[in-house]
């Protein structure tokens, strides 16, 4: 039985037709934000947590070694830490999560990487990513449904 289900794991991650970002293109990616970002930013922590996520904290900016082997380019990974730095920014780490505070980093994360000079609109297929892998369902209460989320930052995108 054990070999059956490794099988399975190895072919549903081979059959993924990307390459993972470095944790080296997620530093560099993370400094052009911190760059443009208006507030200090915090330290950038890289964790090897089994879950694709990214959170913001009191001092530091996490993002799990699953995130990186899920997102595909440096677009993404600019999205995903710009979301993250905004609830930095917000001081979401003190308040009780909402739909409407994701929206809000989201848009946020997503000015954050263009002033970077990332191209939202491959940035924004990370949403997109997250709904087929993961579902469109709201897991938890606070997130909307990555397709709401998608549509409401891709004007102009196609």
């Amino acid at each position: 039985m054990l070999k059956k289900s490794l099988v399975i794991v190895v072919f549903l991650f081979s059959s993924m037709s990307y390459e993972a970002v470095s944790v080296k293109v997620v530093r560099d990616v993370y400094k052009k934000l911190c760059h443009v970002n208006a507030y200090k930013c915090p330290k950038l922590a890289i964790t090897n947590d089994n879950e694709v996520n990214a959170s913001a904290g009191l001092y530091t900016i996490k993002i799990t070694q699953q995130m990186l082997s899920f997102l595909r380019n440096k677009h993404e990974a600019a999205l995903v830490l710009g979301h993250e730095l905004t609830h930095y920014n917000n001081n979401d780490y003190y308040k009780e999560g909402s739909q409407q505070m994701e929206l809000t980093a989201d848009y946020g994360g997503m000015l954050l990487m263009r002033k970077a000079g990332y191209n939202k609109c491959i940035g924004l297929k990370f949403m997109t990513h997250m709904q087929k892998v993961f579902g469109d369902g709201d897991w938890d209460g606070e997130h909307p449904k990555w397709m709401i989320r998608y549509a409401r930052l891709s004007g102009g995108c196609r």
